[in-house]
């Protein structure tokens, strides 16, 4: 019997444990000014591409995508640094992005997001806007855009499944790929 369960999943980039305390620290302090919930630490997370609900039976094609796109030159590793704070009226969100995003993470979010649209996933249509949300349900803007910068080496990516729980929403990592340190003979 095929199993006909729908996974709420997402493809994203995990903050080591260093940033993500960093991370939790700014939203807290933010959180004195702006309102709104602090998200838990451990649910802190850079999203490449929101997928929703999938069938569980599509998980294999899901990961066939990902192991690809790890082998391909769109996964190099990189360094992320946030140092800009940004808030989105519409959906009450603070967050922190950067001024500059590295070319390879542009590279591969369209990457992941042409794989995952030549297989027949839905996407989100709007420009990719790289961000880790500090806050939700904010409200109002922060005084500052400027922040302590956080920085991590992405050196894999993830998908994660987003699930209800009691005690609020639980992100789990369901599967990890590496991203290769960028060639010297590149």
């Amino acid at each position: 019997m095929p199993d006909r369960r729908l996974l709420r999943l997402f493809f994203a980039l995990w903050p080591d444990a260093g940033a993500r305390a960093a991370l939790a620290a700014t939203a807290a302090e933010l959180r004195k000014t702006c309102g709104g919930r602090v998200p838990a630490a451990n649910n802190l997370h850079l999203t490449l591409a929101f997928l929703g609900s999938v069938p569980a039976a599509r998980l294999p094609e899901l990961e066939d995508i990902a192991a690809g796109l790890a082998r391909q030159s769109s996964g190099n590793s990189f360094v992320l640094t946030l140092n800009h704070i940004g808030w989105w009226r519409r959906p009450r969100l603070v967050w922190a992005g950067m001024r500059n995003c590295p070319c390879e993470l542009e590279a591969l979010a369209d990457a992941l997001a042409s794989g995952l649209q030549s297989r027949g996933f839905h996407t989100e249509q709007r420009r990719f806007r790289p961000h880790v949300t500090l806050l939700r349900d904010a409200d109002r803007a922060p005084a500052v855009a400027a922040c302590e910068t956080v920085s991590w080496r992405s050196t894999q990516f993830v998908m994660a499944q987003s699930t209800i729980e009691n005690d609020g929403v639980k992100y789990r990592i369901v599967g990890k790929w590496p991203l290769q340190a960028a060639s010297a003979s590149l």
